[in-house]
C-alpha cells in the first residue's frame, strides 16, 4: 500500500499542473464512491475536465446511515490548482451557481 502525502500533491501541482487538474476530480469521485451508496456522483476527470459545470457534484438522497461521511443533499465541489486557487474557486462557484 502506498500513502500519498500533501508534499506529493504540492509537487504534482507545481510540476504537472495538467495531470493534477485531471487527477483531483478522479480522486474525489473514488473517495465518494467508496464512502457512500445511493448517491449520484458526477466528477468529470481526465480529458473530461473541460466539461462545463461544477468540478464535482454529489447528490445523496438517503440519510439512513449516520456514519456516512457524505452529507445528505447536494454537495458541490470546485477545485483550484493555481496560485489564486481560493479566488478562482469562489469565482467559479458564483458563476456556475447563477447558471445551474
Amino acid at each position: 500500500m502506498k500513502f500519498i502525502s500533501a508534499h506529493y500533491f504540492k509537487d504534482l501541482i507545481q510540476n504537472d499542473k495538467r495531470k493534477s487538474e485531471s487527477l483531483f476530480p478522479e480522486l474525489i469521485r473514488k473517495l465518494a464512491l467508496a464512502s457512500t451508496i445511493n448517491a449520484e456522483i458526477n466528477c468529470p476527470y481526465g480529458d473530461d475536465i473541460q466539461t462545463k459545470g461544477f468540478d464535482c457534484t454529489i447528490i445523496h438522497n438517503e440519510n439512513n446511515d449516520k456514519t456516512n461521511p457524505i452529507p445528505y443533499g447536494d454537495t458541490i465541489i470546485e477545485i483550484g490548482t493555481n496560485g489564486q486557487s481560493i479566488r478562482k474557486i469562489q469565482g467559479d462557484y458564483k458563476k456556475r451557481k447563477k447558471t445551474n
